[in-house]
């Protein structure tokens, strides 16, 4: 959900306001083209132009009407440009809560339908080329760009998080669900509780929402007593708290099965904080190489790297050393890139 709403406020800066509307806009489903048409209309009138873009930045799977779609292509005024986020439906069916054929439907449909499909990474234009533009023997505008850092963009100063002010922590901000693999850093926390004096180690802070397929984890928090008191789950962050968050961490951690970019990888080092993360290639991607990755089912692993950064200045130090070297991805550059592709 913060990858699609980062990818869509740079969108907003690329789309001039809409003129208002007049009358009540039509209730049936049918009208959704002509209001469209309508509105794409006026830009053309107004700027002069014979053709029109629409960027669909959002998931769309649940809501979108294809035939509308189709229509508005048909007309000849309107081109229509996809971001890709990510094939996970269909690589990793047992972490989306439908069946994976609908998702590969409706990947399959934006294919068609866009003379611009826009990936955020190099992995996730991979991805779609190889499981679904290639067995479907189709061919498409393909184009990627890594994900930048909108967070800090309009955060004038970070806010602490009084719970946490004084206290060591490690964080893993992302929604709370199957995919991020929860439960293996809560397994990690409970072996590192037993062999590191307790009050040695960081409190494990879950910066993100109740997602779905979460409630092992859940329960697990709950009715432990050692990690009820070493975990805090924080649903309700701002903006302003979340860079605090990242400042002030250790260091962080994201041990995902899979991702198409992995935003708070990038966002961690942006702020200078190192993370441990799984092998997801999207993953190394985000992080530029920098960053050691691990099998996000080797719980030993894990357990053996963050006990040397949680015992060892020297091991901690040398990973702030290469986050040092990460080199941001301005907004200016995603954002160009796509007005790039859509006024060539």
């Amino acid at each position: 959900f913060r990858t699609t709403i980062a990818a869509a406020s740079v969108l907003v800066k690329l789309v001039p306001e809409a003129p208002p509307t007049r009358g009540a806009p039509p209730t049936s489903p049918d009208g959704i083209p002509e209001r469209a048409l309508a509105t794409f209309e006026s830009y053309r009138e107004r700027r002069s132009i014979d053709q029109a873009w629409l960027v669909m930045a959002g998931l769309t799977w649940d809501y979108m009407h294809y035939s509308h779609l189709h229509k508005l292509r048909a007309t000849g005024r309107v081109k229509i440009a996809h971001v890709v986020y990510d094939t996970i439906p269909v690589d990793f069916p047992q972490f989306v809560p439908h069946a994976s054929h609908l998702y590969h439907a409706h990947f399959v449909e934006i294919a068609q339908t866009s003379e611009l499909l826009y990936a955020i990474s190099d992995y996730s234009a991979d991805r779609f080329a190889k499981a679904i533009l290639e067995p479907n023997l189709l061919e498409a505008n393909l184009h990627a760009h890594g994900l930048p850092d909108f967070l800090t963009e309009h955060v004038e100063a970070p806010k602490p998080v009084p719970r946490l002010n004084g206290r060591r922590f490690v964080s893993f901000c992302s929604t709370i669900e199957a995919r991020k693999n929860h439960g293996l850093l809560l397994s990690v926390w409970k072996r590192l509780l037993h062999s590191i004096p307790p009050e040695q180690v960081p409190i494990l802070v879950l910066v993100g929402k109740w997602g779905w397929a979460f409630e092992a984890v859940k329960n697990q928090i709950e009715l432990d007593p050692a990690l009820e008191r070493h975990v805090v789950v924080l649903s309700n962050v701002s903006d302003a708290e979340l860079v605090w968050l990242y400042q002030n961490s250790v260091f962080t951690v994201f041990p995902s099965f899979s991702e198409g970019w992995g935003l708070a990888v990038s966002e961690s080092l942006y702020h200078g904080t190192p993370v441990v993360m799984s092998t997801a290639p999207a993953l190394a991607e985000a992080a530029q190489g920098l960053m050691p990755q691990l099998d996000p089912y080797d719980v030993v692993a894990w357990e053996k790297a963050l006990a040397e950064l949680i015992r060892s200045p020297e091991a901690l130090a040398t990973l702030r050393a290469r986050a040092a070297a990460f080199k941001p991805i301005p907004v200016s550059a995603f954002a160009d890139k796509l007005t790039g592709l859509l006024t060539a």
